[in-house]
């Protein structure tokens, strides 16, 4: 089926497709590439689980962008996941920023570590997301490929049980801007950097 993102959405993406440049190492991203184009040409399911120290932000930046342009490029099995090397829970900067982009988000819970359903399409798709660690029960065990987005879960969590391949990404951790006046515009800096990042992976792939 189709995704029909929503044109908020459509808006936000044709804006970040201006930037061409990448912002993390584009031999990584390439890996990820030909991980993908691996998968597509044995027409098997593709799980990208990406993980961080927290998975409070810059995992969950990737894995909401990276299924959002597989959606966007017309790619059917792919599924995103994240998680981190330990739990925390969502920043409520990370949900303002989704929702500056057109992000309807639902808070399913009160709980510190709350459960968000994050929409994005016409078609009512659905993203869960919370706070958890990498291997927890929801995230793939075996037949996924780790994306490390933080140089300290690159550094913590060197091998990642059962994954087929680990990648190297990193990016600024937005927490260091909680306590300006205004972190909204940092936090979007760095869901830009990552958005384009992903961007360029699906835009390159040979479908």
């Amino acid at each position: 089926m189709k995704i029909i993102l929503n044109s908020r959405i459509i808006n936000s993406i044709e804006l970040i497709k201006k930037s061409s440049s990448t912002h993390s190492s584009k031999k990584e991203l390439l890996k990820l590439i030909d991980y993908i184009n691996n998968k597509i040409n044995l027409d098997k399911e593709i799980n990208i689980n990406f993980i961080c120290t927290h998975n409070s932000r810059r995992s969950i930046f990737s894995q909401i962008w990276a299924k959002v342009f597989s959606d966007y490029y017309g790619l059917q099995k792919v599924k995103t996941f994240s998680g981190g090397t330990e739990s925390s829970h969502v920043s409520l900067n990370v949900i303002k920023t989704l929702s500056s982009y057109g992000f309807i988000i639902n808070r399913l819970d009160q709980k510190k570590n709350s459960n968000y359903e994050i929409t994005y399409s016409l078609n009512k798709n659905k993203i869960l997301i919370f706070s958890k660690k990498y291997d927890e029960i929801s995230n793939p065990k075996k037949n996924f490929v780790a994306v490390m987005s933080c140089l300290s879960a690159i550094e913590n969590c060197p091998f990642v049980s059962g994954s087929e391949k680990t990648i190297h990404l990193s990016y600024d951790d937005p927490k260091k801007y909680d306590n300006l006046s205004e972190p909204i515009k940092m936090y979007l800096n760095i869901s830009n950097q990552i958005a384009t990042d992903m961007n360029f992976v699906f835009s390159n792939l040979k479908i």
